[in-house]
């Protein structure tokens, strides 16, 4: 069996990585159990002997929930910027997880404690304390103003700097190039508005293909910051 704890406060981390595992889980022939036990949220995965084979996805799943929900709740907690209304606040902060998000994830999958029980938590506390320097640092390089002009010019700078890794909006639904449905956005606020948007950027692609039509809003914004970079498939003018 493998265990996977955080806080009590943080079972929506543990919400998504059970989501994220489902599958996988079920062809194994196994199950899970989220329990909330001693003010601990607890998220049990039996695999009938076959744990090994989802080690790997477990873990990264782990440093999705570090690399983009630990990031964005000490942003959102610890960056004042003003000049920025909520919605342009909200695409500041997933470009700035975007920007690090592979190394940060490659950093915390070779920092988790490897054990039968995996404490979030504690391995961000106790093994993890470099990278918080480095979220305080980035926070250190952020201006008090920031204008809707220099946060357009400042997600179209991260965005050149990606590879030529592409992306696929349909039905409301954001798709990496296996088809998997990235929603990293689970792990900030969930139900907050434009989330297609929000979950491109933090995708962290260099391009993206819409397929279907979306929110004018993340239509407009997605044109402005991808530029030549946006293309529309054919099925997006039907």
């Amino acid at each position: 069996m493998i265990k996977i704890t955080d806080s009590e406060s943080n079972i929506s981390f543990l919400k998504y990585i059970e989501e994220s595992l489902l599958q996988n889980v079920k062809s194994l022939g196994g199950e899970m159990n989220l329990i909330v036990e001693n003010e601990r949220s607890v998220l049990e995965i039996n695999a009938n002997l076959c744990e090994k084979y989802l080690i790997s996805t477990v873990e990264e799943k782990i440093a999705e929930v570090i690399a983009v929900g630990y990031k964005y709740k000490f942003f959102q907690k610890h960056l004042r910027v003003q000049g920025l209304g909520c919605l342009e606040n909200e695409i500041l902060l997933s470009s700035l997880i975007a920007a690090d998000i592979d190394e940060d994830k490659r950093y915390i999958k070779n920092k988790i404690k490897k054990s039968e029980i995996y404490q979030i938590d504690g391995s961000f506390d106790f093994l993890m304390k470099p990278l918080l320097g480095k979220w305080q640092e980035v926070i250190s390089y952020i201006p008090p103003v920031f204008s809707n002009y220099q946060l357009k010019e400042f997600v179209r700078y991260l965005i050149k700097e990606k590879s030529g890794r592409r992306v696929y909006v349909e039905n409301g639904s954001v798709y990496d190039r296996h088809f998997n449905r990235l929603t990293l956005t689970k792990l900030t606020q969930p139900f907050f508005e434009n989330r297609v948007l929000r979950e491109v950027i933090l995708s962290s692609s260099g391009e993206v293909e819409l397929t279907s039509k979306i929110d004018k809003t993340d239509e407009l914004y997605l044109k402005e910051f991808f530029g030549d970079k946006i293309f529309f498939a054919n099925s997006f003018f039907t």
